[in-house]
C-alpha cells in the first residue's frame, strides 16, 4: 500500500469515527456532543471535512429511501430520476420544495443541495457546493450543523 492510499484511507477512518460521534450525538440531542465532534472535524484536513459531509449526505438519502420502502441505492448508480430536495420547516409543519423561499436559511438550502447532488452523483456540483460554503469557520460550521441537523432529522422522523 502506498503512502497516499494509507492517507486515504487513514482520513476516511478519521471521517467515519467523526461522522458517527457527531450523528449519533445530534440523534440523541446532544448538541454540545455534536458541535464536539463537528469542531474536531473542522480542524482536520479538506479531504476529511468532504468525507465527513459525504457520509452525513449518504446517510440522509439511505434513510429517506428505507422510509419510501426503496431498497438501498447502489455505489456509483445515480438516484432514478431528477433529485430534488424538500425542506421541512419544524416550527411550522410545512415543506417546501422552492429553495428561494424566503424563509428558508442560505445554510439550510445550501445542505438540501448538497444532498441533492450527491443523490445525483453529481460531483461537480457537489464540489462547486463545498467550494460555496462560507471561508469564516463560524460560518462555514453553521453550514456542516445545518447538514448534520438535516441528517438527525432524517433518522428521529418515522
Amino acid at each position: 500500500m502506498s503512502a497516499a492510499d494509507r492517507r486515504s484511507e487513514a482520513d476516511r477512518v478519521k471521517a467515519r469515527n467523526l461522522a458517527e460521534r457527531a450523528y449519533h450525538a445530534a440523534v440523541r440531542e446532544d448538541w454540545a456532543a455534536a458541535n464536539l465532534a463537528m469542531a474536531e472535524a473542522g480542524r482536520q484536513t479538506p479531504n476529511v471535512i468532504a468525507l465527513v459531509l459525504s457520509m452525513f449526505c449518504d446517510t440522509i438519502i439511505g434513510l429517506q429511501r428505507a422510509r419510501m420502502g426503496l431498497p438501498p441505492g447502489e455505489d456509483g448508480v445515480p438516484e432514478d430520476g431528477p433529485v430534488r430536495p424538500g425542506w421541512f420547516n419544524a416550527d411550522t409543519g410545512q415543506m417546501t420544495m422552492d429553495a428561494d423561499d424566503a424563509g428558508l436559511p442560505a445554510a439550510v438550502r445550501w445542505a438540501g443541495q448538497l444532498v441533492a447532488a450527491r443523490a445525483a452523483l453529481d460531483f461537480d456540483g457537489f464540489q462547486a457546493l463545498l467550494q460555496a460554503m462560507p471561508a469564516d469557520g463560524f460560518k462555514r460550521g453553521e453550514y456542516a450543523i445545518a447538514l448534520l441537523r438535516g441528517c438527525a432529522l432524517a433518522g428521529a422522523t418515522p
